[in-house]
């Protein structure tokens, strides 16, 4: 959106404030930090009237846009899941973030994270950087997503990077499974957690959406429901939290009859990414 004045256009795009649209949101109870009267406890949210109504809204144009243009099967499954199911999946094995801890308070950081944002503020800075070196932290920070526990650590170490808020030496980087863990019934034995996802509740549902779709493929199994994944240190507001709505498409294809009744649809359609010259 663009505004004359004095003969300058005015662009309001760029004139965003994260703060103060956060501090406007939460002025009007869009949403409120959960637990608040209790000191309140970071990525939980809960929405106020307005925010609910908003993702009310999202939730039922998504709803309309995929699941009844395209004829997808909605599904309703439970959040909670049991646990030989994300064994088999890898989630108990796999579904982690690397963290380190300050050494002195015990506050722990994503190690990625933390790497980011110390690229981010050395940068800052006014005396720049050789333009070799700017290139080594530009390639670290957009690296260190994949980085293992033995990059972080050189990455961390080699750099002299400390605790964003008190300086304090950092420890190794170590693995932290961000499932939500518990048990399923009073002896203990059955363990479940919070599912980090809503895909497996599709998949392991596949054969009756087949069933109900009289065998035809392709066909999507389609979900609206809740996550949860114990992020280490959320600090991003509602763009990263511990408890989320997501919507989740699964499709199912034949792989000897790809053949779909839109495809005439689109099927002269180019992506831009394939255009000559890109």
């Amino acid at each position: 959106m663009e505004e004359k004045k004095n003969d300058k256009p005015v662009d309001y795009a760029k004139k965003y404030h994260r703060k103060e649209c956060d501090d406007l949101l939460r002025r009007k109870f869009f949403y409120a930090q959960s637990f608040e009267i209790y000191g309140g406890v970071s990525g939980f949210y809960d929405f106020g009237p307005l925010g609910s109504a908003v993702k009310a809204n999202v939730e039922n144009l998504w709803r309309q846009h995929f699941i009844l243009e395209d004829d997808m099967l909605e599904m309703t499954c439970t959040n909670m899941t049991y646990g030989e199911v994300l064994k088999t999946s890898g989630h108990v094995d796999k579904f982690a973030d690397f963290m380190v801890k300050d050494l002195k308070n015990g506050q722990c950081h994503r190690a990625d994270k933390l790497i980011s944002d110390w690229v981010d503020k050395q940068l800052a800075k006014k005396k720049a950087p050789k333009p070799e070196q700017k290139l080594a932290w530009l390639k670290m920070q957009q690296d260190c997503e994949e980085y293992n526990q033995e990059q972080l650590d050189a990455a961390i170490t080699e750099n002299k990077m400390k605790a964003p808020e008190t300086n304090n030496d950092l420890g190794p980087a170590e693995a932290f499974n961000m499932m939500f863990e518990t048990q399923i019934g009073p002896t203990g034995q059955l363990k479940g957690y919070l599912r980090p996802e809503t895909a497996q509740g599709i998949f392991l549902n596949w054969r009756r959406l087949i069933e109900y779709n009289n065998g035809k493929m392709p066909c999507a199994g389609a979900t609206i429901g809740m996550g949860f994944r114990n992020e280490i240190n959320p600090r991003q507001g509602l763009l990263r939290v511990r408890e989320f709505a997501l919507a989740e498409i699964e499709h199912f294809v034949d792989p000897l009859d790809k053949s779909h009744h839109k495809f005439d649809t689109i099927k002269d359609e180019i992506l831009p990414l394939w255009t000559k010259g890109a």
